[in-house]
């Protein structure tokens, strides 16, 4: 039971509770659900009623969103699953990075082609989809992000993969990478000493190796291939 002092108790809906998730609603669903509705804006109101009910899950995809709405920054505690997938969004704010306790964060199907560097601030991300959208490099923030697990890039225009200490090679958390369907034209061989790596996608590419025969066998094989061709002076080596 919530007692006489509880945020719930404060105010009331000032906003259309036809249209939009209802204090009921999102207390019954645990998430901030305002999906597919062709919206430019959310109105302030309802991340305040989300942030009274401590909803720490927002899905706000399929919109017509072209960046982070104004209210959503009263969430900024609580915060730690963001579904901005399927908007209109090719700046991504810096202001991002007032989200310290995010944990996943969809953004895919944007028109995204860079991120700010307040991003590497984001360090308990986990898990990031950033596919479908138009980058040519992976943004270095991405880099910096010590607990990042699962890492989509698919669908971009990625045309190098960077195995070193300064690229995937210093994320030591990293266990599925997606780099399907991009415009990568040769991998290197040092990606084959990221065995941290469970899950590799690079199909969908023009390079010529791996060819397809080996990219069939699974991730375990196709990082012993590119071990393979590692000279063995460099076998234990990233560059």
């Amino acid at each position: 039971m919530d007692g006489l002092n509880s945020p719930r108790l404060r105010f009331k809906t000032s906003y259309d509770e036809t249209v939009y998730p209802s204090r009921d609603m999102m207390r019954r669903q645990r998430i901030l659900s305002v999906k597919n509705m062709g919206l430019q804006d959310i109105p302030a109101d309802v991340f305040r009623v989300a942030n009274e009910e401590l909803i720490s899950i927002v899905d706000l995809s399929k919109n017509l969103l072209d960046g982070l709405p104004n209210g959503i920054f009263v969430l900024e505690m609580n915060l730690s699953e963001l579904n901005l997938s399927n908007n209109l969004i090719r700046f991504l704010s810096p202001a991002i990075a007032y989200f310290k306790r995010l944990v996943i964060l969809n953004l895919c199907t944007n028109g995204l082609t860079e991120l700010p560097d307040e991003f590497a601030e984001l360090t308990a991300l986990a898990d990031l989809n950033l596919s479908s959208n138009r980058f040519e490099d992976v943004p270095n923030c991405i880099y910096k992000l010590p607990h990042l697990e699962v890492l989509s890039l698919a669908d971009n225009h990625i045309k190098i993969i960077d195995p070193s200490e300064r690229g995937f090679g210093g994320l030591k958390s990293l266990l599925n990478l997606d780099l399907s369907n991009n415009h990568i034209s040769q991998v290197p061989p040092t990606l084959g000493n990221l065995t941290n790596i469970v899950f590799l996608c690079l199909i969908g590419n023009p390079f010529r190796n791996p060819r397809h025969s080996v990219l069939e066998k699974g991730t375990k094989a196709v990082l012993a291939y590119l071990r393979n061709l590692i000279p063995s002076e460099d076998s234990h080596t990233q560059y």
